[in-house]
């Protein structure tokens, strides 16, 4: 379904950073466009497929709160930015040495 915001299903976004969200990478699984006026796509979570949640496609193209990284084909330029996504969430954050006086 073709949509005012040109959002599309294989699409896949990244969260921008925020104070109540960690990274993920979101695939839009499928576009809603019933009872509202406003069209939503039902994302699910690439590294989880069981997480989902619902949006708006505004919000979504909006990129402010996301960052488009993968067209409907998956570009090979969008699977070397997940494989580093994933690395990068991947590394362990080394604790830092207590003081002592």
């Amino acid at each position: 379904m073709q949509n005012r915001f040109a959002v599309r299903q294989g699409q896949r976004y990244v969260q921008r950073p925020g104070a109540h969200c960690r990274p993920a990478i979101w695939e839009v699984g499928a576009i809603h466009s019933g009872a509202v006026p406003i069209p939503h796509a039902r994302l699910v979570n690439v590294e989880d497929p069981l997480c989902t949640k619902t949006i708006s496609c505004g919000t979504l193209a909006n990129p402010t709160f996301y960052e488009l990284i993968a067209d409907a084909r998956g570009t090979a330029q969008a699977q070397r930015q997940s494989a580093h996504f994933r690395e990068h969430r991947s590394q362990k954050v080394k604790p830092q040495a207590s003081l002592t006086y």
